[in-house]
């Protein structure tokens, strides 16, 4: 059964409701994702996409993908992330970075403080691994400058 898709702003509201990791607003992460994009040339793409509904909802630079392209870049990470937790009932607790030819793909969950809360992930597409390494560590002084954390989902968002 495919999700229905719904206005990102409502995924983003709820999201600010998190009391785990704070609010996040839209401004905010419209600012971190076009900051990670604009401070290193090699970077591709920033996004933000909703794991339960394999959904993009903002991306960086704006238009730059049609939304099915960036919708399956969302389904590729939960693979990725249903991969690295295997038969474990255990959350997936560090990044995932994948290869694609000529790119390279970081995967950061964020989200999910509880059971049965929405989890989102940043979606990174960078041309080099040393590019995704250096917008990785970008990534996480933003958060951490912004009063958050990577919360990582509790349980299976992406399983189906």
């Amino acid at each position: 059964m495919k999700p229905q898709a719904h206005a990102p702003e409502e995924y983003l509201a709820k999201a600010r409701g998190r009391a785990a990791n704070g609010p996040l607003s839209l401004v905010e992460l419209s600012a971190v994702l076009t900051a990670l994009h604009a401070q290193e040339p090699g970077c591709i793409l920033t996004a933000f996409g909703d794991l339960n509904a394999r959904l993009v909802l903002r991306a960086e630079p704006a238009g730059a993908w049609p939304q099915e392209a960036l919708d399956d870049l969302c389904a590729q990470a939960c693979e990725a992330f249903d991969l690295a937790r295997g038969a474990s009932e255990e959350p997936v607790v560090a990044p995932i970075i994948a290869l694609a030819p000529g790119q390279t793909r970081l995967f950061v969950p964020f989200g999910a403080a509880q059971p049965g809360d929405s989890a989102e992930a940043f979606l990174i597409v960078c041309d080099t691994l040393p590019t995704v390494r250096r917008v990785e560590l970008k990534l996480g002084e933003k958060l951490h400058a912004l009063g958050l954390g990577t919360i990582k989902p509790k349980g299976g968002p992406c399983a189906r």
